[in-house]
């Protein structure tokens, strides 16, 4: 599923917005592949909504720059269910994206970079990044305020 909210990302990648069998928790944005191994996002919601398209325009710019993120929740799921904001979601697109590229016949084969992973998120979803902060495969860690 391709998506295009509001205006084009300023970045050199055109982006995919897809989900996976391996993950059907989670929205993929992925960014076409190119020499460069892609550098892995987790990102949790605002409101801990599970909808992974809510904040699509922010994550689609973010991987046209050649980041790949997975952000918790189905395109256009439902609420945010069960609130739980110990990074459970984010801990499982880490494990995700570390199986895939280790995977021979995954589409990530080798493709991520391990070696820069980072957690995001805002609000509640910056709750799940701090619940996950000390991941040890985490090099990075943003956690946004909600905007007023």
């Amino acid at each position: 599923m391709a998506t295009n909210m509001g205006s084009a990302p300023s970045g050199p990648f055109k982006v995919t917005i897809q989900t996976d069998p391996g993950l059907t928790t989670h929205t993929i944005y992925r960014p076409e592949f190119g020499e460069k191994k892609l550098p892995v996002i987790a990102w949790g919601n605002g409101g801990c909504i599970k909808d992974g398209l809510s904040f699509s325009e922010f994550l689609t710019e973010i991987a046209s720059h050649g980041f790949l993120i997975v952000a918790d929740g189905i395109p256009n799921g439902q609420g945010g269910g069960d609130i739980t904001t110990d990074g459970t979601a984010l801990i499982q697109a880490l494990d995700w994206a570390y199986k895939e590229n280790d995977r021979p016949c995954s589409p990530y084969y080798r493709k991520l970079d391990t070696s820069h992973i980072a957690a995001m998120g805002q609000s509640c979803g910056g709750l799940m990044t701090l619940g996950v902060s000390g991941d040890k495969r985490l090099t990075s860690v943003v956690i946004s305020k909600p905007l007023a």
